[in-house]
């Protein structure tokens, strides 16, 4: 099932979270939470029962197939408006999946089962669930795609990807990327190693398409990428 440009916009987070907040018990089953960078905002020893919309700040959704670090995997970045569950992560991704703050932030943190009246007395359930379920697919066909390309091709891809999704555009046109990217991000990000992303974003930079010191990143020509 295909939902329309209208439709995406009618089930979007941030118009979801607008009816959660009409509701007279909202403060009730909500209340904001800080968080900072570096925390997990959930893990596996979380229960079912909360949902999260993001006000401020930008965390990742990551995967880790094992207890090794160097294998969790990046499927996507997340920005502010942005809705997510463990419960509804877990349609899609293995109970390893996990969302980690890459900056300090505010989160609202609602219970489940009153963001699940919300979308009842409003009779947007199935459809809210299948747009976030398309939109989590994505994540991981986009992975998919990547995987078909070269590593090279993969790791500006990627950079490319969040320079989209996180970074700001400054007077020159150029996009300057957030403090907190870095090499081992884009590693984990391209499924690429350390080492390599070094080496490309080294190549990046001699080319006049990344400059990288001094931090923050800012991608020069995102064209070329």
């Amino acid at each position: 099932m295909y939902l329309t440009t209208e439709q995406r916009k009618v089930y979007s987070s941030d118009t979801i979270l607008a009816l959660c907040k009409q509701d007279p018990e909202f403060h009730k089953y909500a209340k904001s939470i800080y968080f900072k960078k570096n925390q997990k905002i959930f893990d596996l020893t979380d229960s079912n029962g909360k949902v999260f919309f993001l006000i401020t700040g930008m965390l990742m959704l990551t995967v880790r197939f094992d207890d090794c670090a160097e294998k969790e995997l990046i499927l996507n970045f997340l920005n502010e408006n942005a809705m997510f569950s463990k419960y509804m992560l877990g349609q899609i991704y293995p109970s390893s999946c996990e969302v980690k703050a890459l900056s300090d932030g505010v989160c609202w943190e609602l219970d489940r089962y009153f963001f699940e009246r919300i979308l009842a007395e409003y009779d947007v359930k199935d459809q809210f669930i299948i747009h976030e379920l398309i939109n989590l697919s994505k994540d991981t066909i986009s992975h998919l795609e990547k995987s078909t390309t070269s590593k090279e091709e993969r790791v500006r891809m990627c950079i490319k990807q969040i320079g989209i999704q996180l970074g700001k555009e400054n007077e020159a046109g150029e996009i300057v990327l957030p403090s907190a990217i870095t090499q081992p991000i884009v590693a984990s990000f391209s499924t690429a190693t350390r080492e390599f992303v070094a080496l490309i974003i080294k190549k990046l930079s001699c080319e006049g398409i990344l400059e990288v010191r001094p931090k923050p990143w800012v991608i020069k020509d995102i064209d070329r990428l």
